[in-house]
């Protein structure tokens, strides 16, 4: 059928897919009428932060988890078919904190990547199929290890590795880092991409000049959970969770949770008397795709 008059629709068509809570789910994207290039943001889901350590509640010990990574690609609407797939990467669960049974906090859950792809796939995807994805290694879960350590962001994405990516205009940046607490707690959003990790044992979300901080409980003084992290979308950005809060002869703190693609804060510590437990790690925010048409 013919448009009415043949006048072009110069509105941008926006179409944003959340992640259904599935993993290797598919959502369908159908080219609008009338478009001229398409923009894909693709962002992939934050790691978990690892569960605490039970052997000293002033200890260092559960990591946060890495953020997502962030690709962008603009396309000649005329080379992309009229329907592409899209799957939404999962955010890594939290890990669980220690134990009388198993002090050591068990590992944050990974990341998943996010996709537009040129067909649905139950297994891993092809490259010949990639139209965008967000990265090229998922962004890894916190561990538990008193003596510190660090949790990966999502690595960027590379051109070469979608057949058609190569045929877009691209930029892609990869995830923060969640730092080793023995070193310096506390992330810093903002420094150098969109999301961002998610704080260590005794960390904090620092506030910038755009978002403001998202507390750890204090520690040695109070015991509670970190601060969740936020989304916001004017200007769109998040931050990860906050670690969790210890005292002596209490039970550890939670990590809060990521924001879009941001990493899960690290579970507290916990003294090793009777039935004190630490902290479990937040969960890993979702990925996100965005398809704007125009």
């Amino acid at each position: 059928m013919l448009d009415l008059s043949h006048i072009p629709n110069s509105q941008q068509d926006v179409q944003i897919f959340y992640s259904n809570g599935t993993a290797n789910a598919w959502q369908t994207w159908q080219k609008p009428r009338k478009c001229n290039y398409v923009y894909i943001m693709c962002i992939g889901g934050g790691g978990g932060g690892g569960g605490g350590y039970r052997g000293g509640f002033d200890t260092t010990g559960a990591i946060g988890g890495g953020a997502g990574a962030v690709s962008r690609a603009l396309y000649n609407a005329s080379i992309l078919p009229d329907r592409l797939y899209v799957q939404v990467g999962l955010g890594g669960a939290g890990g669980i904190g220690g134990t009388n049974a198993n002090i050591i906090g068990t590992t944050g859950g990974s990341g998943t990547r996010s996709w537009v792809s040129l067909q649905q796939q139950a297994g891993a995807i092809v490259a010949q199929n990639i139209v965008q994805g967000s990265g090229q290694t998922a962004a890894a879960g916190g561990t538990c290890n008193p003596s510190g350590g660090t949790a990966a962001g999502e690595s960027a994405m590379i051109q070469t590795s979608g057949t058609f990516l190569s045929l877009s205009i691209f930029i892609a940046t990869a995830g923060q880092t969640s730092p080793n607490p023995a070193v310096n707690g506390n992330v810093t959003p903002l420094t150098s991409q969109i999301t961002s990790a998610g704080a260590p044992f005794g960390g904090s979300i620092l506030a910038t000049s755009l978002s403001p901080e998202i507390p750890s409980a204090n520690n040695g003084i109070t015991a509670g959970n970190g601060g969740n992290g936020i989304t916001s979308w004017k200007p769109f950005f998040s931050t990860g969770g906050a670690s969790g809060g210890t005292l002596a002869g209490v039970n550890g703190g939670n990590g809060g949770n990521g924001g879009i693609g941001s990493g899960g804060g690290g579970g507290a510590s916990a003294s090793n008397a009777g039935t004190i437990v630490a902290g479990n790690g937040g969960k890993g925010g979702d990925g996100l795709v965005v398809i704007i048409s125009f």
